[in-house]
Formats: structure tokens, sequence, C-alpha cells
């Protein structure tokens, strides 16, 4: 079963660790790095969703996710990160069982 959690903001301009954002929501269980996570865009500027044990150090590296957009990572990635380059991003991310 899917694990919607509450909304998270990408701060302008640094990526974002999403198994650490995750994992600081108070009330949820634990996310371990290597699930799967489900990401929709809620803003209206593009984000950028980076497979990675390490920050990238291209804000735009990654895929694109548009605007009402969803992208997933993949079972077993080390790590994953998202970027919102231009302005304070919006998400929302499920954890995929």
């Amino acid at each position: 079963m899917a694990d919607t959690r509450p909304d998270i903001v990408v701060p302008k301009g640094s990526p974002l660790d999403l198994y650490a954002a995750l994992n600081d929501q108070i009330g949820f269980p634990a996310v371990t790095v290597g699930d799967k996570l489900e990401l929709q865009n809620k803003n209206g500027l593009p984000v950028y969703l980076t497979s990675s044990a390490t920050a990238p150090t291209n804000k735009m590296q990654g895929v694109r996710v548009n605007s009402d957009e969803f992208a997933c990572n993949d079972q077993g990635d080390s790590g994953a990160f998202v970027s919102s380059p231009v302005a304070d991003g919006l998400i929302s991310v499920k954890v995929l069982s």
C-alpha cells in the first residue's frame, strides 16, 4: 500500500535529499534508502529528480518533472535528490511498496 506523506518544500538552488526529508517527517514509518518513491510536482515550475548517493552539482541534472507530472526512482537506487533551480518547489512523495 502506498504511504502518502505531507507536501515537501524544495528550496531553490539546493538539492534536497528525499530520503532524509521523508525521515524527518514525524509520525510516519522510516524510509530506507533504496525504497521506490513516486514524486508529484505540485508547483508551476519544473523540478529535477536525480538518483544518486550524493547530491548533484548541476541543479538541472536528472529527470525533469513539470507541473502536475509524476516521476519515480528505481527500487534499489543508492539515493534520491530533487532540485528546484528557479524558485522554491512543492512536491508530494509516496513511498511505494
